[in-house]
């Protein structure tokens, strides 16, 4: 565009140029026909003023009784100096052949003439009148020729008149017609610049308007060296580099709608989780918690709170052991064994309630494992199963009793015939395993039908309590004693020998024989029990043969006269 600029106004300034050169030629013409017309025009006052001399002479001479006088002599004379000079300046001009002869035959003639006057001046006046036809003559012809070439030269005047002014007119043409076209150039040029500058910029204007209603097609078509076509091609350039990161753009926009969606679609699933988490979290009845790994409380709730006879808000944040213990985590701390060992934990736990009652809870605490498979939070979920150990501890109870009544003697409190056997046999592994000394004592009370039909049933279950205390004081702990059936006992003594069985059964039959049982306050009656003593033989011996031998040991005893071992 710059050298456009450049070039329109080389072009212009070169037109002006010539223009202005072509009327200089001409003014410059004009100018030396003008100096040569002013020429022209003080020769010819110079000849009219001489021929206006020449007539006022001859009109003297005309006149005899004139004569002229030594001024109007003087004039003629310098006129025709003037004359002289002036014809001799004219024949170093470009005149034609014609004119220069006449001028000469003019310079002759002004030189006779002059001489002529001078002669006729300067003789006495009365010798004049032979003079005068001759100075009357030169004069005549004189004036002739200077009237033939007056008028030659005011037709000279007027052609050389017409002509410098036809030559001012061409000049003054020249320039006008050299400013007009010009102007004309000019307008054109800035017409011509005006669209070369505008219409790119509309161009640019109206893509970068098509290029912000987002049409990233659109180009600028340049065909020129210009500035605005380097633009054009920088636009271009852009356009398409705004093209083709709109569609990186748009595809990026693509996947981060996409990855929106998921996130959307992802974020509502975990509201809709965390919904049903709180849903489930609030349905829980029973105290239920989380703890991060600094032991702290993120989430309990109402349930847990009560249990803590707290305010829910006090737990979120705290850490347990500072909040209830005020020390350091208990060594036996669930939740810390979780966080150890990755595993879920259990425990029972006895306490008081918030209303001061013995309680029982269950816990139970569960690992939350982060990314890294490392344990981030413990879950800990706790209920209270009084009810339940209650029960368990009656239906401890009751089995308890019913393995105590299912092994023991209702009358006596002695272990009954199948639990003492159980036992029985139990030593008797025990002995053979072990290589161990075990010793069998079967008794059973002297003449007891006797008592029975006597004093009746109710006394005689009264004896056969008396003779189960007098074993139970007489035995060890090691020892072991049970109602055989009727009134027969058997008393099992591990770790013993034949002879301190037989020591031992010594023993309580002399209790039993010195105790008097009172019937009512007033009677007292007495009785006796016999015993038999057997003891294990590891080679030989099994449950039913020790007790046989002890059995027939006791109907010895009683075959011996009662009261006896």
């Amino acid at each position: 565009m710059r050298r456009k600029i450049i070039g329109y106004m080389l072009v212009i300034f070169t037109l002006f140029i010539f223009g202005a050169g072509v009327t200089s030629l001409y003014i410059a013409n004009t100018t030396r026909e003008l100096s040569r017309l002013i020429t022209l025009y003080q020769v010819d006052h110079l000849r009219q003023n001489l021929v206006i001399n020449i007539q006022s002479i001859q009109e003297d001479l005309y006149a005899y009784n004139n004569e002229p006088t030594p001024q109007r002599a003087d004039s003629i004379m310098n006129d025709a100096e003037e004359l002289k000079n002036t014809s001799r300046k004219c024949k170093t001009c470009h005149h034609p052949p014609k004119h220069a002869l006449r001028i000469e035959k003019l310079q002759t003639l002004i030189n006779n003439y002059e001489k002529t006057l001078t002669d006729y001046l300067s003789v006495p006046s009365g010798s004049v009148d032979g003079f005068r036809p001759e100075v009357m003559e030169i004069g005549d012809d004189l004036l002739t020729v200077a009237k033939e070439m007056t008028r030659a030269a005011s037709r000279k005047l007027e052609v050389t008149a017409n002509s410098a002014m036809v030559k001012i007119n061409d000049a003054t043409k020249i320039l006008f017609a050299t400013v007009l076209l010009s102007f004309a150039l000019s307008l054109w040029v800035a017409s011509r610049l005006t669209a070369s500058i505008t219409r790119p910029i509309n161009e640019l204007i109206n893509a970068t308007r098509r290029l912000a209603s987002g049409d990233l097609e659109y180009r600028i078509a340049y065909d020129e060296d210009t500035e605005f076509a380097e633009l054009g091609r920088t636009f271009n350039n852009m356009s398409a580099a705004l093209k083709d990161g709109y569609e990186r753009l748009e595809t990026v926009n693509e996947q981060l709608q996409r990855e929106i969606e998921e996130r959307k679609r992802a974020e509502d699933a975990i509201k809709e989780s965390e919904r049903f988490l709180n849903i489930i979290f609030d349905s829980i009845r029973d105290p239920f918690c989380i703890f991060d790994s600094d032991f702290r409380i993120i989430r309990a709730n109402e349930a847990y709170a009560e249990l803590k006879n707290r305010m829910g808000e006090e737990l979120i944040g705290k850490r347990c052991y500072e909040l209830f213990y005020d020390h350091e985590v208990c060594q036996t701390c669930l939740v810390k064994k979780t966080f150890v060992s990755s595993d879920p934990c259990a425990k029972e736990k006895h306490l008081t309630g918030p209303g001061g009652e013995e309680m029982w809870i269950e816990i139970y605490t569960y690992p939350i494992f982060g990314d890294d498979g490392k344990v981030t939070h413990v879950i800990e979920y706790a209920r209270e199963i009084t009810d339940r150990k209650r029960a368990e501890e009656e239906r401890k109870r009751l089995i308890g009793r019913l393995e105590y009544l299912s092994r023991t003697d209702a009358l006596t409190g002695l272990l009954n015939r199948r639990a003492i056997i159980d036992r029985l046999e139990y030593e008797i592994k025990r002995a053979r395993r072990h290589g161990s000394e075990l010793s069998l004592i079967l008794c059973d009370v002297d003449h007891f039908k006797g008592i029975n039909d006597t004093y009746g049933h109710t006394v005689g279950d009264k004896v056969l309590q008396s003779v189960s205390k007098t074993l139970q004081a007489s035995i060890r702990t090691t020892d072991l004693a049970g109602r055989y059936g009727g009134d027969e006992f058997m008393i099992i003594l591990p770790e013993t020998s034949r002879s301190g069985a037989e020591k031992l059964a010594e023993k309580i039959n002399y209790s039993v024989r010195t105790n008097e049982f009172k019937v009512t306050d007033e009677k007292s009656i007495s009785f006796s029990i016999s015993l038999g003593v057997a003891t294990f033989d590891s080679a030989e011996d099994d449950t039913d043969s020790i007790i046989n031998r002890a059995d027939r040991d006791l109907y010895a005893s009683k075959g011996r006269a009662r009261s006896r071992v």
